[in-house]
């Protein structure tokens, strides 16, 4: 499982914002639960303010208070659980709030009956030209019964206006109704139900009323249009997040699950959990993510998604506290983890991500391939060891040289980070300017070039940049393996020597088999000789491969182990005993 996909996102070229509102608004309490929609290339957002702040202890839990691990912490004179709302204009830069007005809905209020208050989890989006904001109230009937509402808002420099406000009435005659997912480009329909699908329809001209306690309602009806059968059995009941969203010829959101449980006394307490769900024009599942989490914490909600370029734009609230924007390249759904029958289409099935794996000082006395200056080295960066593989078949080099074609970030998952802070120096490419750029700040004193790999001219670029023609590292790494093999072939073996290789066939998934077929085919061609063969950051993902030169092995560490007939090799276990 995923447990922190933010970490993912901006160790891979993406970032993460938080939202803020000035503090004489908000007196200290909570910001969560963000809504997207993206109007005329402008990001506009609804920002759930609840008049409280909300305690819950997260991880061991340890720090309960005497109403156990959470409470709703209130303003001495209102002890209701509150909620405003805010719209915003998102700065498009930096994805922060640029602009905020509260929208004003005391025109339609009525004296509310019941502890929560106000409209909750409102998404924002526009149908038919106008402006809506639409949520659950459970306010106006002295039970709680709860209805998603349906606000047409007046947006502009001088007022933000609640200007009508509907009940959306379900039959049959239910107690809550929340979290409707808004189909974006279907105007009045919204996903009820995920699984098995259920999308519903409103007519905003069937109007009626009833009569409450302290008013009127003004009541519209909805009807269900499209139902699927395919129930899918799954731990956890799917329940309504982000909008339903054009994800090219399909569509995507973002939706929910929580796992309930008690603590000692009854206390209740849950996890949070989201996944991506796509489906086709027709309405059919194609995709389904695996459980993730969007910070390793409890209580997560997600309310927005975009597709804005090569990025996906999500919004999430922590606890009822904090409220973020993260942006993640596209291209990172490949990472994700997916069910077997519900793949990311149309990629193959298999398609995993996993966090490196970290050496650390304390597993000295179990790494199998020692060398001079292991015991200083605290951790390593690379995804499996490549770092401390090739200091290992180099006898713990210092002020070597390196060729890194993908560079990725400039410390996480990376395969020369180390090697730099031993003093090596080198030339790292890479084809996304976000990640160049953040080599500019994180490790300013090495060379990170923003070019196309397939287009280079190697022996140009390492005389331009006065690398010898002998170097100690070649990393080759770039996506999708048909591309990494193209770099190797545009590779000048003939002028240029390498002494050890991490060449990353991506085998795992490969469906036709050829790129790890025919990159050992050229590299033997070469002269160099296979070490490692399918290295994997699991006991069933092979990769890659691990190369020597040949030619230069009376200088490489003579403990190093050849490991070449399985069909996958757990890093760790090739590295690292026990």
């Amino acid at each position: 499982m995923i447990k922190n996909l933010s970490k993912i996102v901006i160790n891979n070229g993406g970032t993460i914002s938080p939202l803020i509102l000035p503090s004489e608004l908000t007196h200290g309490t909570g910001l969560c639960n963000v809504a997207l929609f993206e109007d005329k290339g402008n990001i506009i957002a609804n920002i759930r303010h609840v008049h409280y702040s909300l305690y819950h202890s997260e991880f061991n839990q340890k720090f309960n208070c005497k109403w156990g691990v959470l409470a709703y912490l209130n303003p001495e004179d209102d002890v209701n659980l509150r909620t405003g709302n805010y719209l915003c204009k998102i700065h498009p830069d930096t994805l922060e709030v640029d602009t905020y007005q509260k929208i004003d809905t005391s025109e339609r209020d009525i004296k509310p009956v019941w502890t929560f208050i106000g409209l909750e989890d409102a998404r924002v989006f526009k149908w038919d030209e106008k402006l809506y904001v639409c949520g659950v109230r459970r306010d106006v009937k002295d039970d709680g019964e709860g209805r998603m509402e349906l606000c047409e808002v007046e947006w502009d420099k001088e007022k933000c206006i609640e200007k009508s406000r509907d009940r959306i009435e379900v039959d049959p005659h239910t107690y809550l109704e929340k979290n409707w997912m808004p189909i974006f480009d279907m105007p009045y329909h919204f996903i009820k139900w995920a699984n098995p699908l259920e999308i519903v329809k409103i007519d905003i001209k069937d109007k009626s009323t009833e009569k409450v306690e302290e008013g009127t309602l003004d009541i519209i009806s909805s009807k269900t249009v499209i139902t699927k059968n395919d129930k899918l059995e799954l731990p956890r009941g799917i329940r309504g997040s982000s909008p339903v969203v054009k994800f090219g010829d399909y569509r995507m959101c973002i939706t929910h699950e929580v796992d309930f449980f008690h603590h000692h006394g009854m206390k209740k307490d849950a996890f949070y959990y989201h996944r991506f769900m796509i489906w086709d024009k027709d309405w059919n599942l194609v995709s389904l993510s695996k459980a993730f989490s969007f910070m390793d914490t409890q209580i997560e909600f997600c309310c927005g998604l975009l597709v804005k370029g090569d990025d996906l734009i999500i919004s999430f609230g922590y606890q009822d506290n904090a409220a973020y924007i993260l942006k993640m390249p596209i291209t990172l759904l490949d990472k994700m983890e997916w069910e077997d029958d519900y793949p990311l289409n149309p990629k193959p099935k298999k398609v995993t991500w996993h966090e490196p794996l970290t050496y650390t000082k304390e597993e000295y006395k179990n790494f199998k391939f020692k060398f001079p200056g292991l015991k200083k080295i605290e951790k390593n960066y690379s995804q499996c060891y490549q770092d401390l593989f090739t200091l290992s078949c180099l006898n713990g080099k210092t002020n070597g040289t390196y060729l890194e074609i993908g560079a990725g970030h400039p410390f996480y998952g990376n395969n020369t980070a180390l090697l730099s802070k031993l003093g090596w120096r080198g030339i790292s490419l890479d084809f996304q300017p976000k990640l160049v750029k953040s080599w500019k700040e994180q490790r300013p004193n090495d060379i990170c070039l923003l070019e196309d790999a397939i287009k280079v001219d190697y022996v140009k670029l390492c005389k331009d940049n006065d690398l010898p023609k002998y170097i100690d590292y070649l990393q080759l790494d770039i996506d999708p393996a048909s591309n990494t093999f193209k770099v190797l072939e545009k590779i000048p073996f003939d002028d240029l020597e390498f002494g050890v290789i991490t060449y990353e066939h991506d085998f795992y998934i490969d469906e036709n088999e050829e790129w790890r077929t025919k990159s050992r085919d050229l590299l033997l061609s070469k002269g160099y000789t296979i070490i490692a063969s399918n290295i994997s950051p699991d006991k069933n993902s092979p990769y890659e491969d691990w190369w020597i030169n040949k030619k230069y092995l009376s200088k490489f560490n003579k403990n190093i182990i050849t490991d070449t007939d399985k069909d996958s090799l757990f890093a760790k276990d090739y590295m690292i005993n026990g």
